[in-house]
Protein backbone atom coordinates (compact mmCIF):
# COMPACT_ATOMS: atom_id res chain seq x y z
CA UNK A 1 0.00 0.00 0.00
CA UNK A 2 1.19 3.52 -0.82
CA UNK A 3 -0.45 6.35 0.58
CA UNK A 4 0.43 10.52 0.15
CA UNK A 5 0.67 13.04 3.11
CA UNK A 6 1.13 16.53 2.86
CA UNK A 7 2.31 18.16 5.53
CA UNK A 8 1.18 21.53 6.43
CA UNK A 9 3.35 24.45 5.50
CA UNK A 10 5.08 21.79 3.25
CA UNK A 11 5.37 22.14 -0.66
CA UNK A 12 5.44 18.71 -1.79
CA UNK A 13 3.62 15.28 -0.74
CA UNK A 14 5.46 12.86 0.87
CA UNK A 15 5.31 9.18 -0.29
CA UNK A 16 5.30 6.04 1.84
CA UNK A 17 5.01 2.37 1.25
CA UNK A 18 3.69 1.05 4.10
CA UNK A 19 4.68 -2.25 5.42
CA UNK A 20 4.23 -3.95 9.12
CA UNK A 21 6.86 -1.85 11.33
CA UNK A 22 8.78 -5.25 12.27
CA UNK A 23 9.73 -5.13 8.58
CA UNK A 24 10.08 -1.28 7.81
CA UNK A 25 14.28 -1.86 7.50
CA UNK A 26 13.98 -5.06 4.99
CA UNK A 27 13.35 -4.71 1.47
CA UNK A 28 10.03 -6.46 1.68
CA UNK A 29 7.63 -4.72 -0.42
CA UNK A 30 4.12 -6.73 1.03
CA UNK A 31 1.70 -5.17 3.56
CA UNK A 32 -0.27 -8.49 3.65
CA UNK A 33 0.16 -11.63 1.89
CA UNK A 34 -0.79 -15.63 2.40
CA UNK A 35 -4.00 -17.34 1.52
CA UNK A 36 -6.97 -14.33 2.70
CA UNK A 37 -4.55 -11.38 2.60
CA UNK A 38 -6.14 -8.46 4.79
CA UNK A 39 -5.28 -5.39 4.41
CA UNK A 40 -6.24 -2.92 7.81
CA UNK A 41 -5.05 0.69 8.30
CA UNK A 42 -6.08 3.29 10.12
CA UNK A 43 -3.88 6.40 10.08
CA UNK A 44 -3.31 8.55 13.40
CA UNK A 45 -2.25 11.46 12.23
CA UNK A 46 -3.64 14.27 14.26
CA UNK A 47 -2.74 17.66 12.32
CA UNK A 48 -6.20 19.65 11.26
CA UNK A 49 -4.65 20.03 7.77
CA UNK A 50 -3.72 16.73 6.00
CA UNK A 51 -4.65 15.44 2.61
CA UNK A 52 -3.99 11.67 2.62
CA UNK A 53 -4.69 9.36 -0.33
CA UNK A 54 -3.80 5.78 -0.66
CA UNK A 55 -3.40 3.30 -3.33
CA UNK A 56 -3.62 -0.36 -2.36
CA UNK A 57 -3.01 -3.55 -4.94
CA UNK A 58 -3.95 -7.26 -4.38
CA UNK A 59 -0.68 -8.19 -6.23
CA UNK A 60 0.69 -12.36 -7.34
CA UNK A 61 4.28 -13.62 -7.93
CA UNK A 62 3.53 -15.05 -11.37
CA UNK A 63 5.55 -17.99 -10.99
CA UNK A 64 4.33 -18.74 -7.01
CA UNK A 65 6.32 -17.07 -5.15
CA UNK A 66 9.76 -18.29 -6.16
CA UNK A 67 11.08 -14.92 -7.61
CA UNK A 68 11.03 -11.50 -6.60
CA UNK A 69 8.55 -10.45 -9.12
CA UNK A 70 5.44 -8.67 -8.49
CA UNK A 71 2.23 -8.04 -10.69
CA UNK A 72 -0.70 -6.52 -9.89
CA UNK A 73 -4.52 -8.03 -9.95
CA UNK A 74 -6.47 -5.14 -9.17
CA UNK A 75 -6.43 -1.96 -6.76
CA UNK A 76 -8.83 0.95 -5.13
CA UNK A 77 -8.17 4.09 -4.19
CA UNK A 78 -9.00 5.94 -1.01
CA UNK A 79 -8.46 8.67 1.81
CA UNK A 80 -9.75 11.66 3.22
CA UNK A 81 -8.78 15.42 4.07
CA UNK A 82 -8.81 17.32 7.05
CA UNK A 83 -9.76 20.74 6.27
CA UNK A 84 -9.83 22.62 9.53
CA UNK A 85 -10.30 19.70 11.70
CA UNK A 86 -12.99 19.35 9.53
CA UNK A 87 -12.77 15.38 8.54
CA UNK A 88 -13.82 14.46 4.70
CA UNK A 89 -13.41 10.97 3.64
CA UNK A 90 -12.92 10.57 -0.15
CA UNK A 91 -15.07 7.76 -1.93
CA UNK A 92 -13.54 4.54 -2.34
CA UNK A 93 -13.14 3.87 -6.35
CA UNK A 94 -11.44 0.99 -8.02
CA UNK A 95 -7.64 1.96 -9.38
CA UNK A 96 -6.76 1.99 -12.98
CA UNK A 97 -4.15 1.12 -14.74
CA UNK A 98 -2.72 4.36 -14.54
CA UNK A 99 -2.75 4.41 -11.02
CA UNK A 100 -0.07 1.49 -11.15
CA UNK A 101 1.75 2.84 -13.94
CA UNK A 102 2.13 6.29 -11.28
CA UNK A 103 3.64 3.79 -8.04
CA UNK A 104 6.17 1.76 -10.39
CA UNK A 105 8.95 4.16 -10.39
CA UNK A 106 8.63 5.09 -6.40
CA UNK A 107 8.45 0.91 -6.04
CA UNK A 108 11.19 0.10 -8.20
CA UNK A 109 13.22 2.75 -6.17
CA UNK A 110 12.31 1.60 -2.97
CA UNK A 111 12.84 -1.90 -3.50
CA UNK A 112 15.50 -2.52 -5.87
CA UNK A 113 16.12 -5.70 -5.61
CA UNK A 114 12.15 -6.70 -6.85
CA UNK A 115 10.73 -6.47 -9.98
CA UNK A 116 7.37 -5.09 -10.79
CA UNK A 117 6.09 -6.07 -14.29
CA UNK A 118 3.80 -2.97 -15.72
CA UNK A 119 1.00 -5.72 -16.39
CA UNK A 120 -2.71 -6.51 -15.05
CA UNK A 121 -6.07 -7.14 -15.78
CA UNK A 122 -7.27 -3.49 -16.93
CA UNK A 123 -9.40 -3.55 -20.14
CA UNK A 124 -9.33 0.33 -21.82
Amino acid sequence: MRYQVRDPGESEDVTLFDVPPQLSETENPYFAFGVLPTVFDAPSITSHEVEWSARTFLTYTPDAVLSRVIAPLGGFTWGYDVTAGEVTVRSLATAEQSDWMDILPGLRLRFPSWSFLDVGPWRE
